[in-house]
């Protein structure tokens, strides 16, 4: 009888137990909830940070996965010969993920599909291009000019800046910056990394490829496989009683598709955005069961599930699950000579590129070249005439216009334009911004790319002060030489069609030149004798048609060949084709270089020409 009492004492105790354990697990469920997340980032971002940035294993537990308190308890096996990485509670298999290095895809989290399965993947990628890049020359290649820079460019004081977002001056917020760039006029200027990373260290994209993706779709509409403005070919959404079956694929580049979505990362591990990238088989898949939290097109919001369901669209475009896998890097990256980008890609094989993209430094400022030349690249265009327009027209439904299609923007709100994300910055600056730190920002009127890749585990590294420094005239421009001021010491070389006067200023006079001589062509000029005094300044002007002849000399001063879309046409002079500029055209852009070397200030009333857009 003893036995039986206490046998029924011991059910009671531990009846009790699991019920006490049951009530603050159910209260605590969302703490219970991290555990598969976290085993998972730490899985996915350890065998990223080993086998494809080929980084000290140390180096990637302390930076890397420690920036949430919950990782010290999900303990990691790293597995060097089959290059895995598996991640368990406490390392008793309890929550257990793992992921797997495959040579052309990357990290994968393999989630419950087999190992076997994603290894047998028939993947067949290019090999990246250029073969050579130490004896090809910058930007498609890694062989740097050898003269030294503009005559307006300090490398002392331009250098200063990037040794300030390097310098760490509060200890418990560190900036952990891991590479920094500048490019100016297509050239790079200044370039830093911290130890342990070099030119060549694929990083981490974080939402940086987002952007990315965005050119990816630019290419598809190019080829007329895609068409932003159709409904988006979702196959969950296409019921016509389903009102998501109103949203296009421009919605979800936007952000304004009206999905229910909760975008955080470490502030809040139980995200919508945290399950889909750590715990999802089929990223995309899980994005398109979401609901409608609002009308499409009527309320913006951030989510990397648009760009997951978005990336899943170019894999149905393609068709082929070969050439998909093969298209980044045969239409974009080899292109433009991004030979270390990597897209990793889930386990049903869609790349994960809103977030999961890895490239060097370089790489990911020949991306940002990309953009700042209108989707050219040395003669060829890569992304259709028009895209990087779209891309950087503000989407109705953000706010003070700071998002595009894909790229966050400086616009400013469309009746107030001050009011921006950043007043002090230019508002043509558009940037891809990533998770941690990670920045491509572009900013054409000063034909600028500035990179800025990092680990900063607050995120406040200061990319706005950055940027500031870097476009601080006394740290970027440098000092002016005086003798560059006086641009009329040519100007009988200065050929001007038509009876106006061409108004110039240089160190703050305004100089009247009368044509010189007479084209026979009303208002169409063709630049001649500034080029020198430009030159002196280290700027020059560049055709965009290659293939017309240069009799001045233009190219000879190692000008660019694209200086912008729509800056001249072919005309005829003395029955031979040359490039012809009308000429509000040349006062516009004569005003604008001379805006941004510091030269003036000047009011629209100065000249009899309409103002130029800088001034309008």
């Amino acid at each position: 009888m003893k036995f039986f009492t206490k046998k029924r004492i011991w059910l009671g105790i531990v009846i009790l137990v699991l019920a006490v354990a049951v009530y603050f697990g159910y209260r605590n469920r969302e703490y219970i909830q991290q555990f598969p997340i976290g085993c998972g980032a730490k899985a996915e971002l350890l065998c990223s940070g080993i086998f494809v940035s080929g980084r000290e294993e140390a180096s990637v537990l302390s930076e890397d996965v420690a920036f949430h308190p919950l990782f010290k308890m999900l303990k990691p096996k790293i597995d060097y010969q089959e290059k895995s990485v598996t991640v368990s509670l406490w390392g008793l298999g309890l929550f257990k993920k793992k992921a797997i290095y495959h040579d052309q895809l990357g990290a994968i989290l393999i989630q419950n599909v087999p190992k076997d399965v994603i290894r047998g993947w028939k993947v067949n990628i290019p090999a990246p291009e250029p073969a050579n890049p130490e004896m090809v020359p910058w930007p498609t290649g890694d062989l740097l000019p050898a003269d030294p820079p503009p005559g307006n460019v300090d490398p002392a004081k331009l250098k200063a800046a990037l040794d300030k977002v390097f310098a760490e001056s509060d200890a418990k917020h560190l900036k952990r910056t891991r590479a920094a760039l500048v490019v100016y006029d297509g050239r790079i200027l200044a370039e830093q990394y911290a130890p342990g990373i070099t030119k060549d260290t694929r990083l981490i994209s974080w939402s940086v490829a987002k952007s990315i993706t965005s050119a990816l779709v630019g290419i598809l509409v190019g080829q007329g496989k895609l068409n932003i403005k159709d409904p988006a070919p979702v196959p969950e959404w296409q019921s016509p009683d389903d009102p998501r079956h109103a949203i296009t694929l421009d919605m979800l580049l936007r952000m304004s598709g009206g999905q229910e979505w909760y975008e955080a990362y470490a502030e809040h591990p139980v995200s919508d955005v945290n399950l889909m990238l750590f715990t999802k088989p089929d990223m995309a898949a899980f994005a398109a069961t979401k609901p409608l939290a609002f009308a499409p097109d009527t309320k913006w919001e951030y989510s990397t599930g648009a760009t997951m369901i978005v990336n899943r669209i170019i894999r149905q475009a393609i068709g082929n699950q070969e050439e998909y896998w093969a298209f980044p890097r045969r239409e974009l990256f080899n292109k433009i000579g991004m030979r270390s980008a990597v897209i990793e890609a889930d386990a049903s094989g869609t790349f994960t590129a809103g977030s999961g993209t890895y490239a060097c430094a370089r790489d990911y400022a020949r991306f940002g070249l990309l953009y700042l030349q209108d989707g050219l690249w040395q003669g060829e265009r890569i992304l259709p005439e028009g895209w990087v327009a779209y891309t950087t027209t503000p989407s109705r439904t953000s706010k003070m216009g700071n998002y595009g299609a894909q790229f966050w923007l400086n616009a400013g709100d469309p009746k107030e334009p001050t009011k921006r994300s950043y007043h002090k910055l230019p508002q043509d600056l558009i940037w891809a911004e990533g998770y941690q730190g990670q920045m491509i920002a572009i900013i054409p009127s000063r034909k600028l790319v500035v990179v800025r890749l990092g680990m900063t585990w607050d995120q406040a590294w200061g990319m706005a002060g950055f940027l500031e420094d870097v476009l601080t005239p006394d740290s970027f421009l440098g000092k002016r030489d005086d003798s560059a001021g006086h641009l009329s010491d040519d100007v009988d070389q200065l050929r001007v069609g038509g009876n106006h006067d061409l108004g110039v200023i240089g160190q703050g006079f305004l100089h009247h030149f009368q044509p010189s001589q007479q084209l026979g062509i009303a208002d169409e000029v063709l630049i001649g004798g500034l080029i020198d005094q430009f030159d002196g300044l280290g700027i020059s002007f560049g055709f965009e048609d290659p293939g017309l002849p240069d009799p001045l000399g233009f190219l000879d001063l190692g000008a660019p060949r694209a200086v912008g879309h729509g800056f001249g046409r072919r005309g005829k002079v003395d029955g031979s084709d040359f490039l012809v500029l009308g000429f509000d055209d040349l006062v516009h852009r004569l005003l604008d270089i001379l805006r941004r070397v510091d030269l003036f200030e000047l009011g629209p009333d100065d000249l009899d020409a309409p103002a130029p857009r800088f001034l309008s």
